[in-house]
């Protein structure tokens, strides 16, 4: 239904006041009058549709469907015999008449395991890695979101501090560490024979001998520490005895005296650089000279080919000092291996480096020749055992070696208290 009104058109944009005339005649009205009209045709049908009640515009169909039955042929038994089914055909369906030898599975069995196992697998080989990784991804936030809520929780399953049952279901192990030893040496080292009270003279000897020893190697070793921090003087730079006789004259001679006699001198080379300036062409070379050195390469060409053939024939009979080579190295490759795996023998029984400061193996204890005495009761008490058992467990690497720091004291500022200061 077309609106009734013949009120001119207006635009989108421009805006009208809702008190004015002018928006009421350009109001739409094209919905009411369609709800109207659509009110007057259900007054002509029969009244308002939300005026009824349910039962005047709803029906309840109380009929039941029938059902097609077809008519069954009737079949004669001749007709059955001869299409009945074959015996192998007839073994194959459910009720054959034959007895199972199957046994019965047991109350527990849980039908469809295996397959379910089978496919399974077959999922894992044929799924696609994304899928593979996606379900490890479930799989792990799950096992993450269940150990974030027993924490939350805050219940404890089992009471370690129990004697009764707290014992047997929280079982502490020992780490597999505190079972292997850190060094294979002993904790008590067997001190040497010539150590003794009463050594006998070749024992002593050999103990003195091995101290010296010691000490001469600890000698050398400053030695060499000590020539290479000094420092190197290069032998253009060092002391002649004209220059020491310059650096001991110095001051002695008149200066003056020596920058004429340089003026002089200088003078006198400039003019005889002047004197040497003019240049001479070279001379043309005759065919002797020519000839001379034509023979001369020539000689130089054979004696190099000469050389070259020498050393060839000379490679062809080194080849037993080769051999000779090559099995000294094969020697010295074995050496070295050998040399290798004495050293990861010996490798638990060496003092490892565990901190900063390094282990420096303790002096060991004698006695000179005249400090020998003859008797026990004479013997002066010496060292101490805890100070052993810490050079032991130091050895071993138990722990690692230490220096002693010294103490940084803060210094104390004097000052006077002020009531102190007010009085006199």
């Amino acid at each position: 239904m077309a609106p009734t009104t013949d009120a001119p058109k207006l635009l989108k944009r421009r805006k009208l006041g809702k008190g004015k005339k002018k928006a009421w005649r350009a109001a739409n009205v094209k919905e009411l009058h369609d709800f109207l009209d659509d009110e007057r045709r259900q007054v002509e049908s029969g009244g308002l549709v939300s005026e009824k009640s349910d039962e005047l515009l709803f029906a309840i169909d109380t009929k039941k469907a029938q059902k097609h039955t077809p008519i069954k042929r009737l079949v004669s038994k001749k007709e059955q015999f001869r299409n009945r089914p074959l015996r192998s055909c007839a073994l194959l369906e459910p009720s054959s008449h034959i007895e199972s030898v199957v046994k019965p599975k047991p109350v527990n069995f849980k039908k469809g395991k295996k397959t379910q196992k089978i496919l399974d697998l077959l999922w894992e080989k044929t799924a696609s890695r994304e899928c593979v990784i996606a379900l490890k991804r479930e799989k792990d936030n799950a096992k993450r979101n269940a150990k974030r809520l027993r924490e939350e929780s805050c219940e404890v399953s089992n009471d370690i501090w129990n004697d009764d049952d707290g014992a047997s279901k929280a079982q502490l192990h020992r780490p597999k560490h505190l079972k292997t030893k850190p060094s294979k040496l002993d904790a008590t080292v067997v001190p040497h024979p010539g150590a003794s009270v009463n050594p006998s003279y070749e024992d002593h000897q050999d103990l003195l001998r091995s101290a010296v020893e010691t000490e001469e190697t600890k000698r050398k070793k400053a030695l060499k520490i000590a020539n290479c921090l000094r420092p190197r003087v290069p032998r253009s730079e060092a002391a002649t005895p004209a220059t020491h006789l310059a650096e001991m004259a110095a001051g002695l001679v008149d200066d003056s005296d020596s920058e004429i006699e340089t003026e002089v001198k200088g003078d006198g080379k400039e003019e005889d650089s002047d004197e040497k300036t003019s240049v001479r062409m070279p001379q043309r070379k005759s065919k002797r000279q020519r000839r001379h050195e034509t023979n001369l390469k020539e000689q130089m060409r054979k004696k190099k080919a000469e050389t070259e053939r020498r050393i060839q024939e000379e490679m062809v009979e080194r080849v037993r000092i080769l051999k000779r080579e090559i099995r000294q190295q094969e020697e010295k490759e074995v050496a070295r291996v050998e040399a290798k795996l004495k050293l990861k023998e010996e490798e638990p029984y060496r003092t490892k480096r565990l901190g900063k400061v390094k282990y420096d193996e303790p002096a060991a204890d004698l006695k000179l020749s005249e400090e020998l005495v003859a008797h026990l009761r004479e013997v002066k008490p010496e060292g101490h055992i805890l100070k052993d058992v810490y050079t032991s467990m130091l050895r071993r690497n138990i722990m690692e070696p230490r220096v002693k720091q010294p103490k940084k004291r803060k210094a104390v500022k004097a000052y006077i208290k002020k009531s102190h200061r007010d009085t006199t």
